[in-house]
């Protein structure tokens, strides 16, 4: 995986080290956006690559296809996180040809934390069996013979114990309204309210391979942040990336509105790489 990945994701392979497994990293400063960084890490010793869709401090998209064709050349599975472009980009793992997208009900499909998702190949749900066992995860969970577990045939082997309903329940209103809206009008939505924070900043914005936040890199975050907060904004700093994330209730006006208090800073920013 690229060391740009979100970090739990480098968490969890951590602890799969104990399995014998090791972690291998993409240096940061690599694109994973280069299809060619990745092939130089991949071969027959990876058992799985990990990629996310978009990246979450950089909005930078992984070449998702080129990266599963070079997974399953060498015999590995692939793996996408999609939890920072699911809502606004489309979910296309078959065209993809990836083996399995997990994804989280936060971000752009507006549905708050704890209830994640998991595709996974149909042809592989039948012959992966997880390492964590709960007893929705049974083929018959109200047999209650502890003596013997027999996975579900199907995706609900996948479950743990009694689901959490609260989280579901609101991530479903959440995709609700995702659904209504259109993730096309989001992702148009969102370009024009970029579009709107090039002109009043006065700078060009290529948001080509780009998932829907809008990443600068400050030299100065602490002034930044501190014009920002005198005018009111409300704002997420990741070290010296200031991420803007115009989902479809926002205005074009709003996003001039930061573009123009910006440039009155006068501060020297790029894009995060």
């Amino acid at each position: 995986m690229s060391e740009q990945a979100f970090p739990t994701v480098g968490f969890v392979a951590a602890g799969l080290e104990r399995l014998g497994f090791e972690t291998a990293f993409i240096p940061a400063a690599r694109s994973p956006g280069d299809a060619a960084n990745w092939e130089s890490h991949i071969d027959g010793s990876v058992a799985a690559v990990v990629a996310m869709h978009v990246h979450s401090n950089t909005g930078v998209v992984s070449p998702l296809a080129e990266i599963a064709a070079l997974a399953r050349h060498h015999g590995a599975i692939s793996v996408v996180d999609a939890a920072q472009s699911a809502g606004i980009l489309p979910i296309t793992p078959r065209e993809w040809g990836v083996d399995a997208v997990i994804g989280s009900s936060v971000k752009w499909l507006c549905g708050g934390p704890g209830a994640a998702w998991l595709w996974l190949r149909r042809e592989l749900a039948g012959v992966i069996e997880p390492l964590d066992l709960g007893w929705f995860g049974h083929e018959d969970p109200y047999a209650f013979d502890i003596r013997h577990f027999r996975h579900a045939a199907d995706a609900r082997r996948f479950q743990g114990g009694s689901p959490s309903i609260a989280p579901f329940a609101l991530a479903r209103a959440g995709i609700e309204t995702i659904l209504e809206i259109g993730q096309e009008e989001i992702l148009r939505s969102n370009r024009a309210c970029i579009a709107a924070f090039a002109e009043a900043v006065g700078r060009p914005v290529d948001m080509t391979d780009r998932g829907g936040t809008l990443c600068l890199a400050f030299d100065d975050p602490a002034a930044i942040a501190s014009a920002l907060s005198a005018q009111g904004f409300h704002f997420d700093m990741r070290g010296k990336c200031l991420r803007a994330s115009f989902h479809a209730w926002n205005s074009p006006e709003e996003a001039a509105l930061l573009g123009r208090t910006i440039a009155d800073t006068r501060l020297a920013f790029r894009p995060a790489a």
